[in-house]
C-alpha cells in the first residue's frame, strides 16, 4: 500500500502525508469485518461524559491528530 501511494503521490506532483490514528485503534480492528456495506453505525459510549470537545466537529477535533 506504501509503495503504491508514494508512486501516486509523485505522479501527481502532490506531497504524501498518511496518519494512522485510527487504522490501528483496535476498536476499529475489532468492528472492521462485521461493517461489510455499512449505511449507519449506531454507538453507545461507555465512559462518562467530560463535556471536553463539545465546542468543535469531530473532523476539526480528529484531524489535527494527521497534521
Amino acid at each position: 500500500e506504501g509503495r503504491a501511494l508514494v508512486a501516486a503521490a509523485e505522479g501527481a506532483g502532490v506531497a504524501l502525508q498518511v496518519g494512522y490514528l485510527q487504522r490501528f485503534n483496535p476498536a476499529f480492528i475489532a468492528c472492521r469485518p462485521r461493517i461489510v456495506r455499512p449505511r449507519f453505525i449506531e454507538s453507545i459510549r461507555i465512559a462518562p461524559f467530560a463535556g471536553r470537545g463539545v465546542d468543535v466537529d469531530v473532523v476539526l477535533d480528529l484531524m489535527s491528530h494527521d497534521l
